[in-house]
């Protein structure tokens, strides 16, 4: 069916069979309204068509494909959305494939390739001014894909650097934020970055936790001492802390023989200073005496004892175990946050291979956030 107006022209097509198919053919025509409602259409016809107007296009299914050469659309009084349209759009009449330019052939012309991206353009400026950013963001996808694949048959064709890094280029943004339309996409997989890197720092020595096997074979040195003497838990942790003990001794001291040499209100901040210090030393000796369960070396107990010590030990070892694979987990999310966010640290707190990874997560982060802000950017100014 071929319709030609040159002054205003309404179209209502109603039906009530709804799984009859049509096929029609606006070619050349140029309507100042133009509506079709509960429509299942084979195929549709709207090259160099003009709706200066409005075009409202209620419930219409298009199941092959739909022509628009040319076509000139309002900017506002619109009714339908990308997804009525999205994978049918034609160039080629005459063949009975839709046009998904994934052929050699639509790859290498460059007019239909020109056309297809002219019309996706004035679809995507509808979209935006019209305010329906899913659309918009759609239709956006779909132009860049096209540009994608034209790059990769440019590259394989032609070669060079240019058409490898753009198309490769193209195909990052595709993943990492739908070509910028997505935000949300890119947070997701920096996120998902964060989390791998800090899987990797998490077996490498960090300065923040200094868990190493130094630390652990400390640790293991006062478990066998304790075990093999008499030693209770309160005299080793005092041995541990001697020398802090003995600071704070020389310190109380000091503020005793300077009391009549220095401002009176130095004590009032000083002092305060040293029973803080001393009480938690205290605190902890206490805490570390009413935990004790050895009361002398494990040789000498009797062989239950030894069974409900041993399974007591055990399970605090285990314990310990998951407070250390804890605090050795949130250091290094923390680490890997820090790093991917360049927030810097000063000295980075790793050594060995992990101070290059970190370095490379730290320009990778730079490079994702850059990134996500236009992306963040882009959406929110369309809105």
């Amino acid at each position: 069916m071929s319709l030609k107006r040159e002054t205003q022209f309404l179209i209502s097509i109603k039906h009530h069979l709804i799984n009859r198919v049509y096929n029609y053919d606006f070619s050349g025509s140029t309507f100042e309204e133009f509506e079709m409602k509960n429509e299942n259409i084979e195929r549709i016809n709207f090259n160099n068509t003009t709706f200066t107007k409005s075009i409202n296009l209620d419930s219409v299914n298009i199941n092959k494909d739909f022509s628009a050469i040319g076509i000139e659309i309002p900017e506002y009084n619109i009714n339908f959305t990308w997804s009525q349209f999205k994978d049918k759009l034609n160039f080629k009449l005459t063949d009975s494939t839709n046009y998904n330019v994934f052929t050699t052939d639509d790859l290498s012309d460059v007019v239909i390739y020109n056309e297809y991206i002219a019309t996706l353009i004035k679809f995507f400026s509808t979209f935006k001014t019209r305010g329906d950013l899913e659309s918009a963001n759609a239709c956006y996808v779909e132009m860049k894909d096209v540009e994608t694949r034209r790059l990769k048959y440019l590259y394989e064709t032609e070669g060079g650097s240019k058409y490898f890094l753009n198309y490769n280029l193209n195909r990052f943004l595709k993943f990492f934020a739908e070509y910028g339309t997505s935000p949300v996409r890119s947070v997701q997989i920096s996120g998902w970055v964060i989390l791998i890197f800090s899987c990797f720092y998490f077996f490498f020595y960090s300065a923040w936790d200094q868990i190493n096997r130094k630390f652990l074979i400390g640790k293991g040195e006062m478990l066998l001492a304790y075990f093999k003497s008499e030693q209770k838990l309160e005299d080793l942790y005092s041995d541990k802390h001697k020398e802090d003990l003995s600071t704070f001794t020389s310190f109380k001291q000091n503020l005793k023989e300077s009391k009549e040499q220095v401002p009176f209100f130095f004590m009032l901040f000083l002092k305060p200073l040293y029973w803080i210090a001393v009480l938690k030393l205290k605190g902890n000796k206490a805490l570390y005496k009413r935990v004790e369960f050895l009361q002398g070396k494990w040789v000498d107990l009797t062989a239950g004892k030894k069974f409900l010590l041993g399974s007591v030990t055990f399970l605090a070892i285990i314990t310990y175990g998951v407070y250390l694979i804890t605090i050795r987990s949130l250091n290094s999310l923390i680490l890997s946050i820090n790093t991917f966010t360049t927030l810097g640290f000063g000295d980075i707190p790793v050594v060995g291979v992990s101070r290059y990874v970190a370095i490379l997560e730290g320009f990778l982060g730079w490079f994702l956030l850059s990134i996500f802000s236009v992306s963040l950017i882009s959406q929110i100014l369309q809105n």
